[in-house]
């Protein structure tokens, strides 16, 4: 038995050369093999007829703006990865109960003094932490907006947080 004959990957690169050729490149599950299938296929894509109020370059632009995901450009993009805001935390003081794993994961970076942060994402800044402060019922209480907020937390949570604010 050869190893090269029964693996049929090494080091994620595939092995037999026409292995390529035979992946379903379309994402339609029926396999194509370019410039040749593709003219007897006639899946979806190739029965769609577009109307006339299609062809309008206008029309293409705003269904692409307004089925697109919002972008958010996060205002520190350095503490965008996790464990460059855990970094920050070296000189957080010792006697906070808020673990410098808690802020980090809360979106938090460490300014360097007193016990200020700030969240990469939004800028949004807190200090004055207390023993029974929650570093994500803080940034959702102070910070409701917050992309990186809304994307790790339900819109539940955020308004509970909200909503034991004024109390």
């Amino acid at each position: 038995m050869e190893p090269a004959r029964w693996t049929f990957f090494y080091n994620n690169v595939p092995v037999d050369a026409n292995f390529l050729d035979q992946l379903d490149t379309a994402g339609t599950g029926i396999l194509i093999q370019l410039g040749t299938a593709a003219s007897r296929y006639n899946g979806p894509c190739n029965r769609y007829q577009p109307t006339s109020s299609h062809d309008n370059p206008e029309w293409h632009r705003q269904t692409v703006l307004n089925v697109s995901a919002p972008v958010y450009e996060p205002t520190i993009p350095h503490y965008e990865i996790g464990d460059n805001r855990l970094a920050s935390f070296q000189e957080w003081p010792k006697c906070m109960k808020q673990t410098p794993e808690q802020m980090a994961d809360a979106g938090f970076c460490y300014t360097g003094k007193s016990d200020v942060v700030i969240c990469f994402c939004c800028g949004g800044q807190l200090r004055d932490w207390l023993p029974e402060h929650n570093p994500w019922v803080e940034h959702a209480r102070n910070f409701s907006g917050c992309p990186y907020l809304k994307l790790v937390k339900t819109p539940g949570f955020i308004a509970e947080c909200q909503a034991k604010c004024g109390t």
